[in-house]
């Protein structure tokens, strides 16, 4: 993998939630949606995957093991994301709207929010 940002007519888009079967499920979705697709299970993994791949699409939950989504939105900012982050997640409406605000205030391109289960139609529509 290239440490280069995407060109504009490429797409990458980096997993990270600890569901293998859903990520299985988004990879499917977002390669027949034109993405370059890589995905991890775990925060400490993400940071390594984030560093080389260079998404410009982050599909982020917060639940996971490692490192969590929220310290992962700190990570983002650290490193100066440009990428739109989505987050997919199943907490309450309250936590998901702390998230993307927390996001938000590191100066974050904070995209949609995918409450689990969200249907196919829903990350298809994210993913445009």
């Amino acid at each position: 993998m290239r440490a280069q940002p995407a060109g504009e007519d490429e797409k990458r888009l980096l997993i990270v939630d600890d569901n293998a079967e859903l990520c299985d499920a988004i990879r499917e979705i977002a390669q027949a949606a034109g993405y370059e697709v890589d995905l991890t299970h775990d925060g400490n993994a993400f940071m390594e995957r984030f560093a080389s791949f260079r998404p410009d699409h982050i599909i982020l939950d917060l639940a996971l093991p490692g490192l969590g989504g929220l310290e992962l939105l700190r990570f983002l900012a650290e490193e100066r994301c440009d990428a739109e982050i989505t987050i997919a997640s199943s907490h309450n409406e309250t936590v998901l709207d702390q998230a993307m605000n927390l996001g938000a205030h590191y100066g974050l391109k904070m995209g949609a929010v995918l409450q689990k289960p969200f249907t196919r139609a829903e990350l298809e529509n994210v993913l445009q």
